[in-house]
This record gives structure tokens, sequence and C-alpha cells, in this order.
């Protein structure tokens, strides 16, 4: 995942909201907090990551119900995405568009790249209608070593 200089991680933090805003949804201050944590750190960061971060940010204790809330309100709209293999949340690259997400997720670092094919994931998805497999949701996670830590 590439580095955010502030004025990049603020565009998406607005980018975001306009998102929220236009789904008819809030854009509360939690929200906004759990998803500039996501998008400052390199790495997918677990719900408990997040609560430790902002509860140092915000000098209080932060409750895990509502950094839940938030990462489900902001999961529901492609803004970020759970990574399963590491129970946690990367932000999505591309929010502005519809697409399927394939993760290249470093065994030994714990990086997670989001690689966008559509030729893959829609090849993938006719293969299991063939199958009268209905797809919900499609997140793709593909594990081994990025060029910094490959063996």
């Amino acid at each position: 995942m590439a580095h955010h200089t502030p004025h990049s991680y603020k565009k998406r933090l607005l980018e975001a909201e306009h998102i929220v805003l236009e789904a008819g949804q809030r854009w509360t201050e939690m929200r906004s907090y759990v998803l500039e944590a996501i998008i400052k750190h390199a790495k997918p960061l677990t719900a408990y990551q997040i609560i430790d971060i902002l509860s140092e940010k915000l000098g209080r204790d932060v409750k895990p119900a509502s950094v839940y809330r938030s990462l489900d309100a902001l999961a529901s709209l492609g803004l970020i995405v759970r990574i399963e293999s590491m129970t946690a949340y990367a932000a999505c690259q591309h929010p502005h568009e519809n697409h399927h997400h394939i993760f290249l997720v470093c065994r030994e670092c714990g990086i997670a790249d989001e690689l966008v094919d559509e030729v893959a994931a829609h090849s993938l998805s006719s293969a299991a209608t063939h199958l009268g497999f209905s797809i919900e949701k499609q997140v793709m996670e593909l594990q081994g070593y990025c060029k910094s830590c490959h063996p």
C-alpha cells in the first residue's frame, strides 16, 4: 500500500464523505476517525488495533461497538474491505468504482496491496454462475511475499 501524504489522505476522506452522503447516510466523526486510521497505515488493521489508535488519538477509551458500527457502515459502502484471513480492514483504493477486490497479502510483513483485475473477477463470476452459484460479494486474497520480503 502506498504511503499517504496529509493531502492525499485528506482528499480520500473528502471523497469518502461525498460517497457516504450520496448514499443517504451520515458522515460521523467516528466514521471519519476509523477511515483515517485505516488509510494512514500501510498494513490492514484489526478492529482492536483501530480502537487502540483512536483511544490514544482521542485521549479516552473508544468503545468497540462504535468502531464496529463504523467498520460495518464503511464496508457496506465499499470504502474499506475486510481481509478475512487477517481479520483486518484495508482501505479500498478505488472506492468510486464498482469492482471486485483482489488483495496480494504478504505472509512476512502483512502488507496487503489491492490489485484490480476485472477479467479474472469476471471469469470467476462466470464460472460460479455456470454452476448455479449466486455471488453476493467477491474478495480474493492471494498470499505470498512482497518484493521486499521475497525469500
